[in-house]
């Protein structure tokens, strides 16, 4: 009989099974693509008490272990599968997550409604998101269709998707192959902006299902890649007209190595892209997750069993609504927030302004954190810096970097708060008598790509995305972020930031 219990601990001290929701199934798969543990909800919805791991594995093998793989080999996040020998289908979701230099894969189900949870997060989306009915009506389309093609998204609700085709048989090959094959990725076809302009995108589309496995409509994203089929194009010409005119081969080459740059180039931002759009994705299926969990579980408790409960108990389970709420809202505002900065919607607005001021206000805004636990916090910066810069990005900044310095500092420890001069540059150093970062860990910290939290000294929560979002803040005010940290002694963060070119050094 397997257990329904947890038993796998990461660094996080928290268990790789992540939900206790009734209405979610979850299944934990090692690297060899063997189960490693199963959710309750799981072993419940499909009478499997009576079954062991290898028995479950020998009954997955046909249908669900080889949609798995496909999807795994051609890195889709969401793919859909039957369970045992039942002919329904079932929506999943696929993320990788790291213990013990090893990799996992938490594939989880639950009922279409809860993906309500995310709605706001899409608002923020990069791409073009839409659903349509099986008639082909809009039902749902993402506010970035505004910015990538020119449409109000009210005004497109009810409108049929294929008056946006360029070709009208473009849409019959998609229905064709959605209906030969489930779903699409990277199909290419040509859409009609508002202006009349046309652009090229690559399309990812499925068929929405209900819980019966019918199927009730469309729901895909569209990128636009009209920027690289132009470079495309360009290159096609410029080839041809290499092998047509001998006379201007030299030449030619010469604009042709230029156009491979710019296609490099394309393809290096569209691979940021699909990193950015793979960290979305993580943060929604699983952090995000997480604390909403939390919330609902212990929310639902309240509600049931709230005679039955002592003040003592009634006062734990409100704590921890708490703080999952906080967790939840603290990891949605660092995620619109990093989204708005990927999509250019954070105005740069560089000013003159005081340094040393600067880092007064924010070590006053942390007064009553110092105090709770005895850290000293010195700001140790004698010469009035002034730098030319986005005072509001640097404030995040720094507010960021004395944050983590708080959180991974011990009772009683101490913070200094350095600049000096290097060329045209002012260097900004936090230095803390903390925890240190392992060398292994340092270059994860800044990496979209990887995903890296640590507890704080008093079990502090971080959301992963501070560092992300300060490395990126620096770089749009041409300024560099960097660390050096010694584990268990302390670590200093550096930022350099332009100086005020006729202030200096008063």
């Amino acid at each position: 009989m397997i257990s329904s219990e947890k038993h796998i601990n990461i660094e996080t001290n928290t268990n790789l099974l992540s939900s206790n929701n009734s209405n979610i199934w979850e299944l934990i798969l090692d690297d060899s693509y063997k189960i490693v543990d199963l959710s309750h909800s799981f072993i419940k919805s499909f009478d499997l008490d009576n079954y062991s791991i290898s028995e479950i594995e020998i009954k997955l093998k046909n249908n669900f272990l080889k949609s798995f793989i496909n999807a795994l080999s051609n890195k889709k996040e969401i793919f859909k599968a039957k369970l045992f020998s039942g002919n329904q289908y079932y929506k999943f979701f696929l993320n990788e997550i790291y213990h013990e230099d090893r990799i996992f894969y938490r594939i989880l189900s639950y009922k279409q409604s809860e993906e309500n949870i995310y709605k706001s997060i899409f608002e923020s989306f990069h791409d073009v998101y839409y659903r349509t009915n099986l008639n082909g009506e809009i039902l749902l389309v993402s506010p970035s269709v505004f910015e990538r093609a020119g449409y109000n998204p009210e005004e497109l609700i009810g409108s049929n998707v294929i008056n946006f085709y360029r070709k009208i048989k473009d849409h019959k090959e998609l229905l064709r192959m959605l209906k030969e094959y489930g779903e699409i990725n990277n199909f290419e076809t040509e859409f009609m902006k508002a202006d009349g302009s046309i652009c090229s995108v690559a399309l990812y589309a499925h068929y929405v299902k209900d819980d019966d496995g019918n199927k009730i409509g469309i729901e895909g994203v569209l990128r636009d890649i009209t920027e690289q089929k132009n470079n495309e194009e360009s290159i096609k010409r410029y080839i041809q007209e290499l092998y047509e005119t001998k006379d201007t081969m030299e030449q030619n080459a010469f604009e042709l190595v230029k156009l491979n740059l710019q296609l490099e180039d394309s393809e290096n931002k569209l691979q940021e892209l699909n990193a950015n759009k793979d960290k979305f994705f993580s943060i929604i299926s699983h952090d995000l997750r997480n604390p909403f969990s939390s919330l609902l579980g212990y929310a639902e408790m309240l509600y049931v069993e709230f005679e039955e409960m002592s003040k003592v108990e009634l006062k734990e389970g409100i704590e921890i609504i708490f703080k999952s709420a906080k967790s939840a809202y603290e990891l949605l505002t660092g995620l619109l927030e990093w989204s708005r900065v990927q999509s250019g919607r954070i105005e740069f607005k560089p000013e003159n302004f005081s340094v040393n001021s600067l880092i007064d206000e924010l070590i006053a805004l942390n007064n009553l954190i110092t105090s709770k636990k005895k850290i000293t916090v010195a700001n140790n910066i004698y010469n009035n810096i002034n730098v030319f810069a986005d005072k509001q990005m640097i404030s995040t900044t720094i507010r960021n970097l004395l944050g983590n310095a708080l959180k991974f500092t011990p009772r009683n420890g101490s913070i200094n708060i350095t600049a000096d001069i290097n060329n045209n540059s002012a260097i900004i150093c936090i230095e803390d008598s903390g925890v240190g970062i392992k060398p292994n860990d340092l270059e994860k910290l800044f990496r979209i790509d990887i995903h890296y939290t640590t507890n704080g000294t008093s079990n502090e929560k971080g959301t992963g995305l501070g560092l992300i979002l300060c490395k990126d803040l620096i770089e749009k005010n041409n300024g560099k972020i960097w660390v050096e940290s010694e584990f268990g002694k302390g670590s200093k963060f550096f930022i350099s930031i332009p100086l005020y070119i006729d202030a200096g050094v008063s």
